[in-house]
């Protein structure tokens, strides 16, 4: 099996892995305790996404559209649902008072409608508030990489999980043990970790104005990351990605005997230098 699948499928396993322990923390209300005002502002933010979206995708023109929009649960929004099922409760109520009664509400539910400068400020609002209830979970995320792939690791003698299912083993350039050092500067690199800190601490540090923007160029910058983490883990000699090259280690392959298992590389500059370095050692 290639090298590099073989990488992204132990990637795969660990991430997997440290998600489901993240999740399982951050979902405690025992441990949590941003939890509930986190689900309060995430119920208020969701309400006023769908609410926009009902507006603007199914406008209401007549009573008959408005019980057809309920009964299809494309409208449940509470305070029109409640409003319309009180002036059906009256049974004896005559048709052109139901009919009256009810175009007020068809009215109020078409005017309500924000328009969309109104609704991207009111999103920046509440996503800002989202975020900074995203404190605890985020930092356990970050505690949780450096538990797992630094100490972990280190214990292990660099293998993670994940690449001991994949027969993996991280080491110093050199071919000695990794150190925590190592270890701890390939994290920094890998899985987020920068990202998910200074996202943490930036929502109670930047004025709710910048946050969007900020947080927008953030986010580039860890996907630009983390495809150059990709691309150099894809084409540099012996699968060293930039995180590998400044914390000067590699990943080995290895056989069921722990042997290391050589693997041929489709860009191999690198190995022709070495090949030429070792030719004028020899001479």
């Amino acid at each position: 099996m290639d090298g590099l699948f073989k990488r992204v499928l132990a990637y795969l396993i660990d991430m997997i892995l440290v998600s489901f322990v993240v999740s399982s923390i951050a979902s405690s209300h025992l441990v949590n305790f941003q939890l509930d005002d986190y689900e309060k502002n995430y119920k208020e933010y969701a309400e006023v996404v769908t609410s926009y979206y009902e507006h603007r995708n199914n406008k209401i023109k007549s009573c008959d559209d408005l019980a057809k929009a309920i009964k299809d649960k494309k409208l449940t929004e509470e305070k029109y649902v409640s409003r319309y099922e009180k002036i059906t409760e009256d049974k004896e109520e005559l048709k052109d008072e139901f009919d009256s009664k009810c175009l007020v509400i068809v009215d109020d539910y078409n005017s309500a409608k924000m328009s969309d400068d109104e609704y991207r400020e009111e999103i920046k609002y509440l996503s800002y508030n989202v975020e900074k209830k995203l404190t605890f979970t985020y930092l356990t995320n970050v505690i949780t990489c450096i538990l797992y792939f630094v100490f972990f690791q280190g214990f292990t003698g660099g293998q993670t999980l994940g690449k001991k299912i994949m027969r993996l083993k991280v080491v110093s350039y050199d071919d000695s043990e990794v150190s925590y050092k190592q270890l701890f500067i390939r994290t920094l690199f890998l899985y987020s970790t920068v990202y998910n800190f200074i996202v943490a601490i930036s929502a109670h540090l930047v004025p709710l104005n910048f946050f969007y923007e900020v947080s927008n160029v953030l986010y580039f910058i860890n996907y630009t990351l983390s495809i150059v983490l990709l691309f150099t883990v894809s084409t540099n000699y012996k699968r060293r990605g930039l995180h590998d090259i400044v914390a000067k280690t590699r990943v080995k392959m290895m056989d069921f005997k722990g042997n290391e298992i050589e693997e041929k590389y489709f860009f191999n500059t690198n190995s022709k230098k070495e090949v030429k370095n070792k030719s004028h050692k020899r001479k």
